[in-house]
Formats: structure tokens, sequence, C-alpha cells
């Protein structure tokens, strides 16, 4: 289950991902969704422009709990 405005969801999709070279922050937009409720969040992570997205992808769901 994940947290987003005090609502809980119980599923989430990957709508975009975007590297920003200049800082190398990963921007990780994701949509919540359930019944018809859809609520969408931003994730800014901290990178050193080597990373392995697909490897984050994988691993969203541990960030998202952690929330």
């Amino acid at each position: 289950m994940y947290k987003v405005n005090d609502i809980a969801f119980d599923d989430y999709y990957v709508k975009s991902v975007e590297l920003e070279l200049e800082s190398c922050d990963l921007i990780i937009k994701v949509v919540f969704h359930k019944e018809n409720i859809t609520r969408e969040k931003h994730y800014k992570i901290q990178t050193d422009c080597n990373v392995d997205i697909n490897k984050l992808i994988d691993n969203l769901s541990e960030i998202l709990k952690d929330e």
C-alpha cells in the first residue's frame, strides 16, 4: 500500500523518467491509481549520472515504501 495525500493506493505505474544532465538528478513521475482515483507524484533522486534506470525502476517499490 502506498499513501499519497492521505489516500491509500494499491498500485502505481511510472509515467516518465528524466535525467537532468547538469545536476545528475533523476526525476521519476509516478501515477498512483485505484478504482476511479489517480494521483501523480514526482520523485527526485540524486545520482552520479551513471545510473541504471531500469534497475532503479525495478526497485522503485522499495523507494516508495520508505516514504
